[in-house]
């Protein structure tokens, strides 16, 4: 199964870090790719909160509904995806001196993924998408660089 994995270090607290991950309503501010979430069911957070995302990759629309199935406050949250790809991608959180290790590791099948050209190519659009995201993680969540308001709008 095709696995992109990255991660980055963040300037800011883990709890902060984390909230703003967790609370669907930021998406589309720091993750590249995508162009719409929208919830479904009542669960806005925690497992068993679920989102339909839409995006695309190489110029291909692709929907998908995202649902939680971990969520460990200020430590992990793991979605799983399905539709047109099918996905496992785990977020964790972990404490640093200069303020939140955030870890990325996807797991995924799409249409093709059987095939190495084609699944070397997407993986190494979604390995760009996953470090764009995490440069704009970084950039929203930084100490000193939105308020409070804005991470958790």
């Amino acid at each position: 199964m095709p696995t992109v994995h990255d991660e980055i270090e963040i300037a800011a607290l883990v709890e902060r870090v984390f909230a703003f991950v967790a609370d669907h309503r930021n998406a589309l501010h720091w993750m590249a790719g995508f162009e719409a979430f929208e919830p479904i069911g009542e669960a806005s957070q925690g497992v068993g909160a679920a989102v339909r995302a839409t995006g695309s990759v190489f110029g291909f629309r692709v929907s998908t509904t995202l649902r939680i199935v971990e969520f460990e406050p200020n430590r992990k949250i793991t979605s799983v995806s399905d539709g047109q790809v099918t996905s496992r991608s785990t977020w964790t959180f972990s404490p640093t001196p200069a303020g939140t290790r955030v870890g990325f590791v996807g797991e995924y099948q799409f249409p093709g993924s059987n095939v190495p050209f084609i699944a070397n190519r997407v993986v190494e659009e979604l390995r760009a998408l996953t470090r764009q995201s995490l440069l704009n993680l970084r950039a929203r969540c930084r100490n000193g660089e939105n308020g409070e308001e804005e991470a958790s709008a």
